[in-house]
């Protein structure tokens, strides 16, 4: 599917860039696996010349996390492939006014705006002919990501998905999983990389509990 962005990019961009494949990232997250660890199941896709569909499991116990994608696989295989499994579906935040909260237990809003990072990128994009997200982790040192802001919490980052850049970037969706006390943000990120591909993002995020998360209601739905 071409997306309303991707045509005016391929119509416009081309007369000023040599190569303008125009590729806009879709997430979709899909459920979590608890058979011993905990696998994750989020699905990417991108379209335009960069036409391609991923499925994504991203292993979590303790504090070791591993990931494993497919070559290819449409959302709608991806989908079916989870729902013969005993899978816990997220809860999804509410959204209002640019704040995402579940009930009174949780609120995620943007992280602030960093004024250096559009001088970092260009420069970025300048010194090293690689503006994307694996080309700003090389490149940034100690300064690469901002975290949401969530209340009341504090958060251990157990994941960021390589092809996002997570400064002053949206969050652009929520949910939650109270099984694992598992928060996962997709983020939109404004500025456009090589090829006027975007860039947007997934971060995985345990939260760490300022009250007792064991009497906060579970309501996620169970298949």
């Amino acid at each position: 599917m071409i997306t309303r962005f991707a045509l005016l990019c391929a119509l416009f961009v081309p007369r000023l860039l040599d190569a303008a494949s125009c590729c806009e990232q879709t997430y979709t997250v899909l459920g979590i696996v608890d058979h011993g660890d905990s696998r994750l199941w989020f699905h990417e896709s991108w379209d335009a010349e960069c036409l391609t569909n991923v499925l994504w499991q991203v292993a979590l116990e303790g504090d070791s996390v591993g990931v494993v994608h497919s070559q290819y696989m449409e959302l709608w295989d991806a989908e079916s492939r989870l729902s013969q499994i005993k899978h816990k579906k997220p809860q999804v935040l509410d959204y209002s006014n640019g704040v995402y909260s579940l009930g009174d237990t949780i609120t995620v809003t943007s992280p602030r705006y960093d004024v250096r990072f559009e001088g970092m990128f260009r420069r970025l994009a300048r010194e090293t002919a690689d503006a994307s997200g694996p080309g700003w982790r090389r490149f940034c040192q100690n300064e690469c990501l901002d975290d949401p802001l969530i209340d009341p919490a504090e958060l251990e980052l157990l994941y960021e998905h390589p092809t996002g850049i997570y400064k002053n970037y949206l969050v652009y969706d929520a949910v939650y999983f109270a099984s694992r006390q598992l928060l996962v943000v997709v983020t939109y990120q404004p500025t456009r990389g090589d090829g006027h591909d975007t860039m947007h993002g997934l971060l995985i995020y345990r939260l760490i509990p300022q009250f007792d998360w064991e009497t906060a209601e579970d309501n996620t739905d169970e298949e």
